[in-house]
């Protein structure tokens, strides 16, 4: 996988994150910023999977853009179902909501759909298929 991808895929997460974040800094300061910090990280860790998925698939113009809006769903979904209960929360959709779950993974996925749609581009992935291709010859 080119490092371009996996930089574009974190930044484009790191942009959905705080899309989603909305200004929740109305707590206190401190379990705030942790609470923040590790939000950030796990919108970067999905934003690097989204990357990675969008690099295997080749998904290009308007399929990854697609790919992106429904990648938003997925990580708030597997966060939802795996993660929130393992941290003693319930669910997204039924702690805010389910229309607040919608609008907030939307948000997430619209920057990585954006990034697929006008940053990657065909060149990139001709070539990464030209050097695929040439290490099955090879062998």
């Amino acid at each position: 996988m080119q490092m371009r991808y996996a930089v574009g895929g974190v930044v484009a997460g790191l942009v959905g994150g705080l899309a989603m974040s909305g200004g929740a800094l109305h707590f206190e300061l401190v379990p705030a910023m942790v609470g923040m910090v590790v939000h950030f990280l796990w919108t970067a860790f999905w934003g690097l999977l989204f990357a990675v998925l969008l690099w295997a698939t080749r998904a290009l113009g308007w399929p990854g853009f697609a790919l992106g809006i429904a990648w938003g769903y997925v990580a708030g979904t597997l966060m939802s179902v795996l993660v929130l209960p393992a941290v003693g929360l319930k669910p997204m959709w039924a702690m805010p909501g389910p229309t607040v779950f919608v609008l907030d993974h939307l948000a997430f996925g619209l920057p990585l759909a954006v990034w697929a749609l006008l940053f990657v581009r065909p060149a990139d992935t001709i070539a990464a298929r030209a050097a695929r291709g040439s290490r099955h010859r090879a062998a």
